[in-house]
Parts: C-alpha cells; structure tokens; sequence
C-alpha cells in the first residue's frame, strides 16, 4: 500500500500509523515514544507535529529497521544532525 504525504499537520496517531507503514516494523505505542526524545521533537501544539519533525521521525524510523536497536539507531541520528 502506498502512502501519501498529504497534510499539513498530523496528530499524533496519524504519524505512527504512517511510521508503521514506511518503517516496515511493528512497534508499541511506549516505543513511539520514546523516539520523540531521540528525535528532539516538540509539538508547536499538542500531538500536532511539522514536515521537519515528520522528516526526522521517518529518518529514524529508517535506522531503527536498519540496526533494530533504541541505543544504535539514536546515535547515527545524532551524528546525522
């Protein structure tokens, strides 16, 4: 199924649910989560985030299929910024 990138602002369960889809990978909610701090995400409103927030979610997203670990997929983050 393909996505499509196609509003302005997402909530919360909109960006996990097209984190799923791209990522690939099944996560709980408390995982989500815990991406937020790695992604140094804050919503300019509550559970509404931006493309620049969505951008660096997916990249994450990304690496945590890439190295299937928290710890692993935060620093190559954080050296990619």
């Amino acid at each position: 199924m393909q996505t499509e990138i196609v509003q302005d602002d997402w909530s919360s369960e909109d960006l996990r649910r097209e984190l799923l889809i791209w990522a690939n990978i099944e996560l709980k909610r408390s995982q989500f989560y815990l991406w937020l701090k790695h992604a140094y995400i804050k919503p300019q409103q509550p559970n509404v985030y931006t493309d620049s927030d969505r951008a660096k979610l997916l990249r994450f997203a990304h690496l945590m299929q890439r190295y299937r670990s928290l710890k692993l997929a935060s620093k190559k983050l954080y050296e990619s910024l």
